[in-house]
């Protein structure tokens, strides 16, 4: 990680949401009462989604303390209060009497869970929602004001998010996409350090587009990819950049979690979940031979793709961690795994008949692959 990624990680909320589809996830993984999962916390949301197939246990690891708070937060709310509740602090992201939450919450938040959100109460009682704060909620803001000051993208926008059909959101998005991207500002952000720090993305992510993406540069990888979402996907099932267009979800555009039907089950299964503070790598050292018969890795490979050695040391443990036949599953910025050293490469069975192909990536559009398999 360069200086200015890790000065973004250390203790700051970057992902206020999660940005891997869990629905892909769902159908690979075919979790059942049986499954023992470890996976990366990021904002806790895909966990969630997890719950829904009852797994038996569920460890979830994240190196930021400030992930695992957010995560932590969604628990608690979910075993401790109504769905209601739960809707104002996550879909619409604003909670005015949350101090009389949190203490409410108090005996069964962490210490440190509870002192973070102590100090970041204003997350949920300014003007702006939830989602306008984090790193990556950063971004979100300034959207919000770029739209506020300009009546025409506003206007197109608006159009976009109430079209009916998926030809016309497509039409509409290249409109936006010429105002938006093709400009130099633009550029010139996409391929900044500083500004792909924000977005949770370290330089090493950055090489790995250059060298192994089929786009070769940042730039026209974001643009090409939400192209094709806006192309694919229509906005009323696509609550990732539904909540970046709007700053909050809807009762018809939000993740499971959100979803009232879910309520009672989460509530019945989200005491399987095990948070984990630290790294992944200490997570497999520290679990027990034959753990999982899931792991799930997000892209963490491509934080050290060019560390063959690193990649060795992560791969021969979770070799002893993973049950018989686990099934392994990580996203890449990569469009091809040729970055991977052959042991990751021989040693999974992958189902690329399963993955290839972007609406198999998922709805979010920010990776090159999705790559799942059975170890050997």
């Amino acid at each position: 990680m360069n200086f200015l990624f890790k000065y973004f990680v250390k203790d700051q909320l970057i992902f206020n949401s999660s940005w891997e589809d869990p629905a892909i996830d769902r159908k690979l993984l075919d979790l059942n009462k049986e499954s023992d999962v470890l996976t990366i916390t990021s904002a806790g949301d895909n966990v969630l989604d997890y719950l829904l197939d009852s797994p038996h246990s569920i460890t979830s690891v994240d190196l930021n303390p400030a992930q695992n708070a957010l995560a932590e937060l969604k628990f608690v709310a979910i075993k401790n209060t109504s769905h209601d509740t739960l809707f104002d602090l996550f879909g619409y992201g604003q909670y005015k009497d949350i101090e009389l939450l949190l203490d409410e919450f108090k005996p069964s938040l962490s210490p440190s869970a509870y002192k973070f959100w102590t100090n970041k109460k204003h997350y949920f009682t300014s003007k702006l929602p939830f989602y306008h704060y984090g790193t990556s909620g950063l971004i979100a803001r300034g959207f919000y004001y770029h739209l506020k000051l300009n009546k025409k993208l506003r206007n197109k926008v608006n159009e976009m998010v109430n079209c009916v059909t998926l030809e016309e959101q497509y039409q509409l998005y290249l409109e936006l996409e010429k105002i938006l991207f093709h400009n130099i500002a633009a550029k010139f952000l996409l391929k900044n350090k500083f500004t792909l720090a924000f977005l949770g993305i370290p330089d090493a992510q950055s090489k790995l587009v250059e060298v192994h993406n089929d786009y070769h540069n940042m730039y026209d990888f974001i643009v090409g990819s939400l192209r094709t979402v806006f192309k694919e996907f229509p906005l009323s099932q696509n609550y990732f950049w539904y909540l970046y267009i709007k700053g909050q979800y809807s009762k018809e555009t939000c993740p499971n979690y959100l979803n009232e039907e879910n309520f009672e089950l989460l509530h019945q299964n989200v005491g399987k979940v095990k948070l984990v503070t630290d790294t992944f790598y200490n997570q497999l050292k520290n679990s027990p031979d034959n753990s999982y018969s899931h792991i799930i890795l997000l892209d963490h490979f491509d934080w050290f793709w060019e560390d063959k050695e690193t990649q060795l040391k992560v791969w021969n443990e979770i070799k002893r961690v993973a049950k018989p036949k686990a099934k392994i599953l990580f996203r890449s910025a990569a469009s091809n795994r040729n970055y991977l050293i052959p042991e990751i490469q021989n040693e999974i069975v992958y189902r690329d008949d399963l993955t290839s192909g972007f609406t198999n990536r998922g709805r979010v559009g920010t990776y090159g692959s999705v790559n799942f398999g059975v170890m050997r």
